[in-house]
C-alpha cells in the first residue's frame, strides 16, 4: 500500500537547465547501469534514466534545448548522446577522471616492469651502490618533449600513433601473466641453487604452497578461467556457437545480428566473449635455470606497482631514505621509468595550470615516448580533445554529480531491493 501511494505522488519538474552534469550509477555492479542527471547550478537531481546508452541521453536532451554546458566523465556513450541530443551545448570532460586515466596508465606501465621493480627492491643493481641516494629524475618532461610554441604551430601533429589493436582485458591479462612469469622464474632460479622451500618463500614473499607448486610445475602454471555468471549474452550463446561454427568470426557482424534479435549490450561484450574462442596463447616453455650463486638470500622486500606509482608521484622531499634508494635503483634498472614519471607529473601540472597549449605539447611528448600505456590514453584524449580543452577553460566538474550518485546509492540500499527503477526514481526526485 505504501509503495502504491508513493507512485501516485506528483514529481517535481526539471525546470530550466543551463549546466547539466551526467554520470552513471550501478543497478547491479558490473552488469546493469543507469544515468543520473544533475542541475549543477541548483545542485539537484532532476532525472534518472534506466540505462546509460547514447540514445536515452539524446532523447532526454532533445526536450531541453536550453542546455548550454554538459559536464560528463570520459564515457563514449555520453559523448555521443550529448552530441546527438544537444549539439549546441559545450561538453566538458571531468578533470579528476583525466588525472585518474593518466595515473592508471603509469600504474599499468609499472605492472609490465615487475622484474625491474623486484630487482630495485632487492638492491640487485651493481651501479646503485655508487649512485646518489637522492633520486634526480626530471621534474617535468620539458627537456624531453616539444615546447608549447611548437604545439601551437602544428596542433595536428600531436595526434599519437595508434598502438596495436588489443582489448583492455587482453592487455590486463598479458601484464598479469608477465608478472607471474617473473615470479615463477625467480623461484626456479633460487630453487636451482638448492635453497630450501622456506628460504625461497622468505626471499620472494610468496606462500610456501605457491613456491612448491612453481618448483614442481615444469612450466608456469596457467590460471584457469573462472566460471562465468549469466550475462546479457547468455541467452544468445547457442546462436553464437552456431554462427561461429559456420565460419562467421567477425565480432561486429555477430553483434549486429544479435541486436536484431533483441540484444541490448555493446560490441565490446561480444568482442570479449569471442576473444576467448580464438587461438589461445602458447604455454611458456620452462626457462633455463641459471648457475647457482653462493651467498645468503636477500630479505623479503617488495614494492607493488601501485605503491611504486605513488612513490614516483610523491614530493621527493617527503620520501624516506629507503624509498629514495629504491627509486634510484629503479631508475638504473629501467631508465624509461623516469620518462613515464615525467609524463605523469607534467600532465598533472598542466591540469592544475589549465594549460591548453601544454596539453598539445604533452600529446607530442607521448607520441615520442613510445610507451604504449600512455599512447592509449593520449589517443582517447585526442579523440575527445574539444571536451578536454573545455575542461581546462571551464569551471564545471563532476564533484557535485559524484556526491549525488553516492546519495542515490544510500537511497537504493535503504529499499533492500524492493520494487524497481520506477520507485527508486520517484524516491530520489522527491528526496531532492
Amino acid at each position: 500500500m505504501h509503495m502504491r501511494l508513493v507512485r501516485q505522488l506528483p514529481l517535481p519538474a526539471a525546470g530550466t537547465v543551463r549546466v547539466l552534469g551526467v554520470d552513471d550509477w550501478a543497478k547491479r555492479r558490473g552488469q546493469r547501469y543507469g544515468t543520473t542527471l544533475v542541475n549543477l547550478e541548483t545542485h539537484e537531481v532532476i532525472d534518472l534514466l534506466p540505462d546509460r546508452t547514447a540514445a536515452s541521453l539524446a532523447a532526454w536532451l532533445q526536450g531541453h534545448p536550453e542546455i548550454e554546458v554538459i559536464s560528463r566523465d570520459r564515457g563514449g556513450a555520453y559523448a555521443d548522446g550529448a552530441r546527438l541530443g544537444a549539439p549546441q551545448a559545450t561538453q566538458v570532460a571531468d578533470r579528476f577522471h583525466l588525472d585518474k586515466n593518466v595515473t592508471e596508465a603509469l600504474e599499468r606501465y609499472l605492472l609490465r616492469q615487475h622484474r625491474s621493480l623486484r630487482q630495485a627492491a632487492l638492491g640487485a643493481v651493481g651501479a646503485a651502490a655508487s649512485a646518489p641516494t637522492q633520486p634526480a629524475p626530471p621534474s617535468t618532461a620539458a627537456p624531453l618533449l616539444a615546447s608549447p610554441s611548437a604545439a601551437n604551430a602544428d596542433v595536428a601533429s600531436a595526434a599519437p600513433v595508434r598502438p596495436a589493436p588489443t582489448t583492455h582485458d587482453a592487455r590486463q591479462a598479458r601484464d598479469r601473466r608477465a608478472r607471474r612469469l617473473a615470479r615463477y622464474e625467480e623461484v626456479i632460479a633460487l630453487h636451482a641453487q638448492w635453497k630450501s622451500i622456506r628460504a625461497v618463500a622468505a626471499a620472494t614473499g610468496l606462500a610456501r604452497a605457491t613456491v612448491v607448486k612453481f618448483a614442481h610445475a615444469g612450466a608456469l602454471p596457467e590460471r584457469q578461467p573462472k566460471a562465468r555468471r549469466p550475462t546479457q549474452l547468455t541467452p544468445y550463446l547457442a546462436y553464437l556457437h552456431e554462427r561461429w561454427g559456420s565460419g562467421c568470426h567477425n565480432a561486429v557482424q555477430l553483434w549486429r545480428e544479435l541486436r536484431q534479435r533483441g540484444f541490448r549490450g555493446g560490441r565490446a561484450a561480444v568482442s570479449r566473449l569471442l576473444q576467448a574462442w580464438r587461438t589461445a596463447p602458447a604455454r611458456a616453455a620452462q626457462p633455463a635455470q641459471p648457475e647457482p650463486r653462493p651467498g645468503p638470500l636477500p630479505p623479503p622486500i617488495g614494492y607493488s606497482p601501485r605503491t611504486t606509482c605513488w612513490l614516483l608521484l610523491k614530493d621527493s622531499e617527503l620520501l624516506s631514505s629507503a624509498e629514495q634508494g629504491y627509486l634510484t635503483r629503479l631508475y638504473h634498472c629501467c631508465p624509461q621509468v623516469a620518462l613515464a614519471q615525467a609524463l605523469t607529473r607534467e600532465f598533472q601540472a598542466l591540469i592544475r595550470a589549465r594549460d591548453v597549449a601544454g596539453l598539445y605539447s604533452w600529446l607530442k611528448g607521448v607520441r615520442q615516448s613510445g610507451i604504449q600505456e600512455f599512447t592509449s590514453v593520449a589517443n582517447g584524449i585526442w579523440r575527445d580533445r574539444k571536451a578536454v580543452e573545455a575542461a581546462l577553460t571551464h569551471p564545471q566538474s563532476q564533484g557535485q554529480v559524484e556526491g549525488q550518485v553516492n546519495r542515490l546509492k544510500l537511497i537504493k540500499r535503504c529499499g533492500y531491493g524492493r520494487s524497481g527503477f520506477d520507485l527508486l526514481r520517484i524516491r530520489v526526485l522527491l528526496a531532492t
